[in-house]
């Protein structure tokens, strides 16, 4: 009896404890309202758990998470806005429960020597889920990643989208289809000097594939499908640094398909 009882506290405390976030330190956590936004029923300015230092250039998330399939979002605010939160990196997916590392995340250039509050958003079976720190944004960086800042063995993947923090201005790109294929999805582009790109493959039945990026010289965007008779579909843009629109519709031969439709959006 006395070990059933444990073990039904101990399957409540998993239930509950969603999320945790280890690093930075904390503002607080109250596991019953951490559904409640910005910063799971805690006061945004609150820096009484302590204020950690963010390398401007890059510095380090880490957490515990009990949901085995979730998305996460990396926001930051500075303390004199506390609640107007812009992403640092886009949204990125994990796979298997436990701790995990985000490491050399940026930040915004012009915040460096500013108060700031970093907002950890975990997209759930259970909806959003909220935590914040309170941080200060200082030059230099990426900051060397601490011990403590590890994967579990359980966790199988976690990517990002994006090398860096999102600009002023973004390209977008989605498709959908519908059919049982695989389905291919890659994205480069290159401004000046510097390139990002991110690529995913999956078997689909319907799915909806968002890629977001940034640019201001090219860019160019392919998706693809191709069935198990080799049917294949492939739509792709290009486009130079004006304003404008541009799309392209393709049909898949032998595959049933709804459509695949690419847009990009410039600046």
């Amino acid at each position: 009896m006395h070990r059933s009882v444990l073990l039904a506290v101990a399957a409540l405390r998993f239930a509950s404890a969603h999320f945790t976030l280890q690093i930075p330190t904390a503002i607080g956590l109250d596991d019953g309202k951490e559904a409640t936004s910005p910063c799971g029923n805690s006061n945004p300015a609150n820096r009484s758990a302590g204020v950690s230092n963010w390398g401007i250039s890059g510095s380090n998330v880490g957490v515990m998470s009990t949901d085995p399939s979730v998305t996460w979002e990396l926001n930051a605010a500075l303390l004199s806005d506390p609640t107007k939160f812009v992403p640092l990196v886009q949204k990125f997916a994990q796979n298997g429960a436990g701790e995990i590392c985000f490491p050399k995340i940026p930040a915004p250039a012009e915040w460096e020597g500013k108060d700031g509050v970093l907002q950890v958003v975990q997209h759930g079976p259970d909806g959003d889920l909220y935590q914040c720190a309170a941080i200060r944004f200082v030059p230099g960086g990426p900051d060397a990643v601490p011990a403590g800042c590890t994967n579990a063995a359980a966790v199988t993947s976690a990517s990002t989208t994006s090398a860096g923090p999102p600009s002023s201005g973004s390209d977008t790109a989605s498709s959908t289809a519908t059919a049982t294929a695989t389905a291919t999805v890659s994205s480069s582009e290159s401004a000046g000097s510097s390139s990002v790109a991110s690529s995913m493959s999956m078997n689909m039945s319907s799915i909806t594939m968002t890629m977001t990026m940034s640019a201001s010289a090219s860019s160019t965007v392919t998706v693809s499908a191709t069935s198990s008779a080799n049917a294949s579909a492939t739509a792709s843009t290009s486009k130079a640094p004006a304003s404008g629109a541009s799309s392209v519709v393709g049909t898949m031969g032998n595959v049933v398909a709804v459509g695949l439709v690419v847009a990009a959006f410039f600046i």
